[in-house]
């Protein structure tokens, strides 16, 4: 009896024993979960932070367009353009086509996005002090598009891009419809001032849009690559445009008017189309700029008003 005693009570102990052995286990698996669970949610925290933190612009339209994007900076370039007020109280590094480099470096940016004709000389500067850059290249209707999807890309932000882009296409689509096969004559592009002008060619922003609008473009097929061409007021008269277009940076009214004193000096001026029927038109430069910017689809809609009308 007492044999049969000792073996009940040591198959008792065991029993407790491997109870107490399956609740360490239960007890060590439900804190790995708890562990896992936490580990993710650590991850998820992690990836909702914004990827940088302090963004630097150089150009004016990489800052509208970060500005319309959500993107939050900590400087942006010197401009005379009107921008949204809480843009106008940022630190400023300098004008688009010269920025301040130490300034920019001493502001310890994490991404600097900056005009594409400045990385042969400044590129190696960001390179030296590890600074990561975005260059905008915004010569056509077409790549101030890809300008903003990348940008979307770069800082997360591809919903408010995609929002962007389909108020562009939609844009494109009335306007391109509306005056799909009408005939606006042929236009000439100048840009500069009375005493220095230059022919604007298709490789150029507003010439651009005059191609997309199906419009003939006197500076367009010239054989150059260049956005803008010298030219003789002898070729100008003989190529008797319909409509001038006047791509200016500060007051269009004033450089219209400057233009149009100039033609009336001159009687052969006065023959051509477009001086005689009143057809010279300085565009206003927060629209039509040398190069496109966030109302790039504004732009192609009053370009066709202009030139159809």
């Amino acid at each position: 009896m007492k044999k049969i005693i000792s073996l009940i009570t040591i198959m008792l102990l065991a029993m407790v024993v491997l109870a107490g052995c399956g609740e360490k286990d239960v007890e060590d698996e439900t804190q790995a979960d708890v562990n896992e669970v936490e580990s993710d949610e650590n991850v998820e925290v992690e990836d909702s932070e914004q990827k940088y933190e302090r963004v630097i612009t150089s150009t004016v339209a990489g800052t509208e367009i970060l500005y319309a994007l959500g993107v939050e900076m900590v400087a942006i370039p010197d401009t005379s353009m009107e921008l949204p007020e809480e843009l106008q109280e940022l630190p400023t590094i300098g004008s688009a086509m010269d920025p301040n480099i130490e300034v920019i470096i001493s502001l310890e940016p994490d991404i600097v996005v900056c005009d594409s004709n400045l990385e042969e000389s400044l590129g190696s500067t960001f390179e030296e002090h590890n600074i990561e850059v975005v260059y905008l290249t915004n010569n056509s209707y077409d790549a101030v598009k890809e300008t903003i999807i990348e940008l979307g890309q770069v800082f997360d932000v591809e919903d408010n891009a995609n929002e962007i882009i389909n108020t562009f296409d939609e844009i494109e689509e009335r306007v391109l419809t509306e005056y799909e096969g009408e005939d606006a004559g042929e236009v000439m592009i100048l840009f500069g001032t009375t005493e220095s002008s230059y022919l604007v060619t298709e490789h150029s922003f507003v010439g651009d849009l005059v191609e997309k609008l199906g419009v003939s473009n006197i500076g367009a097929n010239q054989g150059m690559p260049s956005p803008y061409i010298p030219f003789s007021m002898e070729e100008a008269i003989d190529s008797n445009p319909d409509t001038i277009l006047i791509v200016v940076h500060a007051d269009p009214q004033a450089a219209e008017e400057s233009f149009k004193a100039e033609f009336a000096k001159n009687d052969v001026w006065g023959e051509v189309n477009a001086v005689k029927n009143d057809r010279v038109i300085a565009l206003d430069p927060s629209y039509f700029a040398v190069t496109g910017n966030i109302r790039s689809a504004e732009a192609l809609e009053m370009l066709a008003e202009i030139l159809y009308k």
